[in-house]
């Protein structure tokens, strides 16, 4: 921590180059961004300093500046404020990586209102998740600003922000969830697939897990997503170990060939349905330059460019199974 006079001193560095990070307090009045030495606010990379056996370097110094906010409500389906739910700004230019970490004015009240973090000038993407601290597996609705659907958020409307000012107004509705219900078995013993992990595919070159549930031992089930068109697919959440390959609705092996499905909010989507198939294996041997067993990831991947089945090679050797 700084002193009263914004001095610090870091003592026992270890000889080399190393970067300067300077986080401002949690407890700090303003809104005030993060900064490397010699980078820009709110960056995440900045200049090397160089440290000495036995000296001193000096004058490693940043001056913060208050950055800009986002601030809204969010409602449930109902048009009533949803509490405990969270918003998260993205930048518009590279959607996918969370620009700030949600803090405790990030999480709704019983208002529905939210206040962003600090955040540098810029565009961002911002969406609303029902609960900030669900974890994988947990089933929550969720919103983009300006999107009519989630699965297409590339579809919302960017919202610009400046340093020191806020954006307000950025409200935003949850969606009531869609239910599917169906019925997903092995291909040789048409007996339940045991835990199942729900893939889905909103756009071509896209697709990562949703959320994983159990099936009835006959195995029909049902479960919720949001409202919205994408594909969706089941494997036996293996990690390429096991003997299962993943199969797409409908009948189809790949995302790519897979049929897209309508998500109705309130409504339940029944018959989607999916037979496992056995899948095949590939093995080999991967060695460093001297010819040592190596260790790396391999990732195997299908005609459309998904992965189907990674491992991590242990002394060189092992095999991806539950491919299809």
């Amino acid at each position: 921590m700084t002193d009263s006079a914004g001095r610090y001193a870091i003592h026992n560095l270890h000889p080399g180059t190393i970067e300067v990070d300077f986080e401002p307090s949690c407890s700090a009045s303003v809104n005030l961004l993060s900064q490397y030495y010699g980078g820009s606010p709110g960056g995440d990379s900045g200049s090397p300093v160089r440290v000495s056996p036995g000296q001193t370097t000096a004058g490693i110094s940043v001056q913060l500046i208050i950055g800009g906010s986002i601030t809204g409500t969010i409602e449930g389906g109902g048009g009533h404020p949803v509490a405990g739910a969270c918003a998260i700004a993205f930048p518009a230019a590279g959607f996918g990586v969370y620009y700030f970490v949600i803090s405790g004015n990030d999480v709704t009240g019983r208002s529905g209102r939210y206040a962003s973090g600090p955040l540098p000038t810029g565009d961002y993407v911002v969406e609303a998740l029902s609960n900030c601290f669900s974890v994988n597996g947990t089933l929550q609705s969720s919103a983009v600003y300006g999107a009519r659907s989630i699965y297409d958020p590339a579809g919302g409307s960017p919202v610009s922000v400046t340093q020191g000012s806020t954006t307000a107004g950025i409200d935003l509705r949850l969606p009531v969830l869609a239910t599917i219900t169906g019925r997903i078995t092995l291909a040789t013993s048409h007996q339940s697939a045991g835990l199942v992990c729900l893939l889905i595919s909103p756009s071509a070159g896209e697709a990562y897990f949703e959320s994983a549930f159990r099936p009835a031992a006959d195995g029909r089930y049902t479960t919720q997503l949001p409202p919205g068109t994408t594909k969706l697919g089941f494997d036996t959440c293996g990690a390429g170990r096991t003997k299962w390959a993943p199969e797409w609705y409908k009948d189809a092996p790949t995302a790519t060939t897979a049929q897209p499905v309508t998500l109705r909010s309130g409504r339940t989507t029944s018959g989607i349905d999916a037979v496992l198939p056995l899948g095949g294996r590939i093995s080999g041997t991967v060695t460093n330059p001297d010819g040592s067993p190596a260790t790396a990831v391999v990732l195997a991947t299908g005609t459309d460019g998904f992965a189907v089945g990674a491992v991590e090679t242990r002394g060189g050797r092992d095999s991806i199974t539950g491919l299809g």
